[in-house]
């Protein structure tokens, strides 16, 4: 009998899991969510700890706005609703290995895409996927190819979106040394630094 009701909460939560990685759930109902899968799958570890780390990769926001939504700061609106464990939270997004590693740059990748600068979360999450980039650069370029070309060039603008020229600038070079004689993806590299670098002075 407890094998089976754990089975139906197992159940119960994939598909609360699924419902909100459609993005059709509120940002506070999110929240809430994440808290418990975070709780349960990196804090409290038990044996059903890979599976809430799984819900929590499921749960974490898979596009640029529902990030904003869920951890960045409105100057009208105040705080998100986990503005104060973003950081915490992206990094477990980050490093969790219950993960496969495409997958993970899947979802990065489409929080990235329309994504635009600002400071604390997002300015956290740019820097966690600079570092995820460079440490996994054949499996991101594979799931980046996926896209079309604006959208490839959204997501590498987002990456180059940052404060620091010399920062941009080596980002860039980086990148562009990485991608050898891939002179299709080297033409919209190059579009996505030379947009960003403009919105930057401007």
């Amino acid at each position: 009998m407890r094998k089976v009701l754990r089975w139906l909460v197992y159940i119960s939560l994939i598909f609360c899991a699924e419902v909100a990685q459609s993005q059709n759930i509120d940002a506070s109902s999110r929240s809430r969510q994440l808290k418990i899968y975070f709780d349960k799958g990196f804090v409290h570890k038990k044996k059903d700890s890979l599976t809430y780390q799984k819900l929590f990769f499921n749960t974490f926001p898979g596009s640029f706005a529902t990030f904003d939504d869920v951890f960045g700061y409105d100057d009208k609106k105040g705080a998100a609703p986990l503005y104060n464990e973003a950081n915490q939270y992206t990094d477990k997004l980050f490093n969790t290995k219950s993960v496969k590693v495409n997958d993970k740059a899947r979802k990065l990748i489409h929080i990235a895409l329309n994504g635009r600068w600002d400071a604390d979360a997002i300015s956290h999450f740019q820097y966690k996927l600079h570092q995820f980039v460079t440490g996994n650069f054949a499996t991101f370029l594979f799931e980046l190819n996926k896209m079309n070309s604006a959208e490839i060039e959204s997501v590498w603008k987002f990456c180059f979106d940052v404060e620091s020229a010399g920062y941009r600038k080596k980002l860039y070079e980086d990148m562009f040394n990485r991608l050898g004689k891939n002179q299709a993806m080297i033409q919209i590299l190059f579009s996505a630094y030379k947009k960003a670098t403009s919105e930057q002075i401007h």
